[in-house]
């Protein structure tokens, strides 16, 4: 038995040595579960769409006039009802009327002369009146396709009132609206108030 366990003694001093031997070399050494996993790799930035430019609005051009219907130089005569404004915008006073429009056309430009001889006078009760006189007023306006328009002012109040009428060839239909907002010099009516004929 001691004879056996001699050799069996042997052998283990020596596998110690050699173990040994190795820690010296570097041969051995503790391995950390860090060092075996394979790095992260590094996550690129997503990338970002360029912003979209915004669309530029261009403003919508005026049309331009179409060509007009019919040549509308001539005198036209109506009879019509129109109103009276006060300082508050009310219509105070009911005002029937013989109207006379006379007419130079060219192109799509309109001269002339409008003439109001009022006939009967009503006070509507929404206010104080003051009675309406003849009026006699220069006319510049324009002819698109079958609507003439044209504006009626004082160099004092400016503009006050636009009419716009639609025609046919001897025919024409229309009204007039205030555009005085300060002082309500200007006339209004309903619409259609005015049928002329071509004399």
């Amino acid at each position: 038995m001691k004879k056996l366990a001699a050799p069996l003694l042997f052998f283990a001093v020596l596998g110690l040595l050699f173990v040994f031997a190795a820690c010296s070399n570097g041969d051995m050494r503790i391995v950390r579960p860090s060092e075996t996993e394979a790095p992260t790799p590094a996550l690129s930035p997503t990338p970002t769409s360029a912003p979209k430019p915004t669309p530029t609005i261009k403003p919508t051009a005026t049309p331009a006039p179409l060509s007009p219907a019919r040549d509308l130089t001539g005198k036209w005569t109506a009879k019509g009802v129109y109103y009276l404004l006060n300082l508050g915008g009310n219509r105070v006073l009911k005002v029937s009327a013989d109207v006379i429009l006379t007419l130079k056309q060219s192109g799509n430009q309109v001269s002339g002369a409008l003439d109001v001889y009022p006939t009967g006078q009503e006070p509507t009760g929404k206010g104080n009146v003051v009675p309406e006189v003849e009026g006699h007023s220069s006319v510049n306006g324009t002819v698109s396709a079958t609507t003439l328009t044209f504006y009626i002012g004082t160099k004092v109040a400016g503009t006050k009132e636009k009419w716009e009428f639609t025609f046919t060839t001897d025919l024409m239909s229309g009204h007039v609206v205030n555009l005085d907002e300060k002082t309500f010099l200007g006339r209004d009516s309903d619409r259609k108030a005015f049928s002329l004929t071509r004399r």
